[in-house]
Order: C-alpha cells, then sequence, then structure tokens
C-alpha cells in the first residue's frame, strides 16, 4: 500500500504508493519529508484517496 525510502543526500524520506499496473509511484504530496512520523500521518491522512481508497 505504501513505501518509503530514505534518501540519504536529501535526508528526507520520500514516500510512493502502489498504483493499479503494480508498480511504485511518488506520491507528490509527501515528496519528500523528513521524518518517519511525517510519513505515517501524511499516509493516515491520505488526501488523494491513493492509500485508503
Amino acid at each position: 500500500m505504501a513505501k518509503a525510502t530514505w534518501i540519504r543526500t536529501k535526508k528526507a524520506w520520500k514516500v510512493y504508493w502502489r498504483r493499479a499496473d503494480l508498480r511504485w509511484h511518488s506520491y507528490e504530496p509527501l515528496a519528500h519529508v523528513r521524518t518517519p512520523d511525517k510519513v505515517l500521518e501524511g499516509v493516515d491522512a491520505d488526501p488523494y484517496g491513493c492509500f485508503w481508497g
């Protein structure tokens, strides 16, 4: 449903979501987030309906 990867050069997390084509795509509202807590908050809020439908 969601994937977050640490980008060492930017010192931030990048969030991805899995589309119907079964590929991971960047989730623009959370393009670069500084803390894992913000990643979880953003996935929980899900303003575009990508994670929770």
